[in-house]
């Protein structure tokens, strides 16, 4: 386990501006009314945060599970977008977002890092933008034989910062004025997460006149393929009905055949009772009443049948702290997986063992 205390500022630092933006939707909603776009708005923010909860939690593990996947630049964009919409109709400000052709194409990569960053460098755009102000965002690609060249730029019209600043401005906890809110931590975390995604960041900033950043990256290509799980039978294991429903859903909808079991008892029983090589695949959530998934996959590993010993059972859960990851590995499941499962994401595991 990494340093909890940085784990922990991290986690609280990085929820904030989500945070702030359903608040603001708030208030645009009780001015003009609740229209579809707010809760449009509120979904992809939510959805938002219960993704990066899950990654931050994962960040605090020695040994992370990877979240590469297969996206697009202008849908990320536009994403992020949403979450500072409100702020811009509140403080009137003038904000605009430009992406080129290229930015369309999908490319493989660490799409919710790339979210944090965009959202940390807008979230102080937005601060120190007075009312009627400008912020800008713009993607620019150049396309190369197997990669996609990226430029990010964002652009403000804020209260800009010093050159004695700038040198320490991706520095933990560092504030140009030590009476103004906030933590200091936020450009640090986009410093971090650059570096980890073998980007570049350069900043320019005038004081009165405002701020651009510049974030460079380089990703492969890549193509969102629907997979072909016809003729694989799959048994889920969840006691939560609406996240059987989510996957069985997900699962159908790619061709497989799905049974459901709602405790890790009935997961034995359906696996110990079928015929060999019946099933392809096990989904098993480690949190279960009664037998948890892990008593359950000891269970079904100690069968006096080859298919015990060989078939792929992968765990899912809410948790994904080093010991909960550790446990489902020890336990005898293949590979694991954080709730809330995203589609692209489980399709990428199942195809591993499929």
């Amino acid at each position: 386990m990494l340093n909890l205390n940085r784990c922990l500022s991290v986690f609280l630092h990085e929820l904030k501006s989500p945070l702030n933006s359903i608040l603001g939707i708030v208030e645009i909603a009780k001015k003009e009314g609740i229209k579809e776009e707010h809760l449009e708005q509120i979904r992809a923010i939510t959805e938002y945060m219960l993704a990066l909860s899950c990654n931050l939690l994962q960040d605090c593990n020695e040994n992370r599970i990877s979240d590469k996947e297969v996206f697009c630049l202008r849908q990320v964009g536009e994403d992020v977008v949403k979450f500072f919409q409100s702020q811009s109709l509140l403080k009137r400000i003038d904000f605009r977002f430009e992406a080129d052709e290229g930015a369309s194409r999908e490319v493989f990569g660490e799409a919710l890092k790339l979210k944090q960053i965009l959202i940390n460098i807008l979230a102080n755009a937005f601060k120190f933008t007075k009312e009627s102000g400008k912020i800008e965002i713009f993607i620019k690609t150049e396309p190369a034989a197997d990669v996609l060249k990226t430029e990010f730029t964002i652009r403000d019209n804020g209260v800009g910062m010093s050159p004695e600043f700038l040198k320490r401005i991706f520095h933990p906890y560092e504030r140009e004025d030590e009476n103004e809110d906030g933590t200091g931590l936020g450009l640090s975390i986009v410093k971090d997460l650059v570096q980890r995604m073998g980007g570049s960041i350069g900043v320019k900033s005038v004081k009165g006149k405002g701020s651009e950043f510049v974030i460079n990256f380089t990703f492969p290509y890549g193509e969102r393929k629907k997979p072909d799980f016809h003729m694989k039978r799959i048994l889920v294991a969840d006691d939560s009905f609406i996240n059987l429903e989510i996957v069985k859903s997900f699962l159908v909808d790619a061709g497989a055949e799905i049974e459901v079991a709602t405790d890790g008892k009935t997961a034995i029983d359906k696996f110990a009772h079928s015929q060999e090589d019946y099933f392809d695949l096990i989904l098993m959530d480690l949190r279960m009443p009664g037998l948890s998934g892990c008593e359950a996959t000891r269970a079904i590993r100690s069968l006096e049948r080859d298919d015990a010993k060989e078939i792929a059972i992968i765990g899912f859960s809410a948790n994904s702290l080093d010991e909960d990851v550790f446990e489902a590995l020890e336990c005898g499941m293949n590979d694991y997986l954080c709730k809330p499962v995203a589609v692209d994401k489980l399709y990428q595991m199942l195809s591993k063992y499929l």
